[in-house]
């Protein structure tokens, strides 16, 4: 793919470090989507960090990004809000197959966002592993389901256990008022 640079109709070749300035200098502008998508494409794990980091982000970009083999990518994908919506089960599961402890917390702290793409209990049994600082993040969150709450509020470690019983007690508060 030849990446050009056309100014007043002259022509210059553009290299990945130029494109990777562009990706970053480019606001963040629904305006620019169709670039976004193209820099996406490339083999560059910064342009496309840069891209996943968008809130102008499209089910393109998304489906695009989904693929790479980078985790870093994977991660700034995740933890993009904007990103969410265009999610579908297939991209849930690619995450989700990632066992990356970042990616499993962004998408923790992030479940109510998720209860469009995917079935929430699903996601929290994923989501449930070895890992204290995904419990935690579970643990905190009010959208986590109760059950789970429960199950955690008897986990092996203290501070996720005692923190799943703040939440459910909060939840309980909420219910009384």
């Amino acid at each position: 793919m030849k990446n050009l640079l056309i100014v007043n109709n002259v022509k210059t070749e553009l290299g990945l470090d130029e494109l990777e300035c562009i990706a970053d200098m480019l606001n963040d502008s629904s305006r620019h989507s169709e670039v976004f998508y193209e820099l996406s494409k490339l083999e560059s794990v910064e342009i496309k960090e840069s891209i996943a980091s968008k809130h102008t982000i499209t089910k393109e970009i998304v489906y695009s990004l989904i693929n790479s083999q980078s985790i870093d990518v994977l991660r700034v994908l995740v933890g993009n809000r904007h990103a969410i919506p265009f999610f579908n089960r297939k991209c849930v599961r690619t995450l989700i197959e990632t066992h990356d402890s970042e990616i499993y917390a962004s998408m923790a702290q992030n479940l109510n966002d998720y209860a469009q793409v995917c079935n929430v209990e699903c996601l929290c049994e994923d989501l449930i592993v070895n890992d204290v600082q995904v419990k935690m993040v579970l643990a905190d969150n009010p959208d986590t389901p109760v059950f789970y709450l429960t199950e955690l509020a008897s986990d092996a470690d203290v501070s996720v256990a005692e923190t799943a019983k703040n939440t459910l007690q909060s939840f309980v508060n909420n219910m009384e008022a």
